[in-house]
């Protein structure tokens, strides 16, 4: 599967609250999927906003709720790669996926864990730093 022109590869969007990242991942998905390529986005903004802990869901920020909704990023991001990689080693994929994952991964051991599930799964690892400059 090493090197294959459809073996999935996981980007990651880093950056500053508010640069622009998840418009460009956006755009992405929105435009940039053709016949033989998809583009997915997996938001860890989005995920933090479904986590309830302890049953409700709470307006300030909350570490317990950050850190279960940090998890399951990872989570969710490990089983959409482990589905792609199954249907490319059955020759099933039509499309090469590009799975964006979109937070500001303000440390180095939030992407390590990416890097991890990128080098367990044979897939292509790419960090994107993004920068909003007026």
């Amino acid at each position: 599967m090493v090197g294959s022109l459809i073996d999935p590869i996981l980007v990651l969007v880093c950056g500053l609250p508010a640069a622009g990242k998840t418009t460009l991942a956006k755009h992405f998905v929105e435009r940039g999927s053709t016949g033989t390529r998809l583009y997915e986005r997996i938001s860890f903004d989005d995920l933090y906003e479904q986590v309830a802990v302890d049953g409700r869901k709470q307006s300030e920020f909350d570490p317990n709720r950050w850190k279960a909704s940090q998890q399951a990023m990872v989570v969710r991001v490990g089983k959409r790669l482990e589905q792609q990689s199954a249907l490319v080693r059955d020759n099933r994929a039509t499309q090469q996926l590009v799975l964006l994952v979109d937070d500001n991964f303000q440390y180095r051991s939030l992407r390590k864990r990416f890097f991890h599930l990128a080098v367990k799964g044979e897939v292509r690892f790419h960090s994107v730093a993004y920068e909003y400059r007026s």
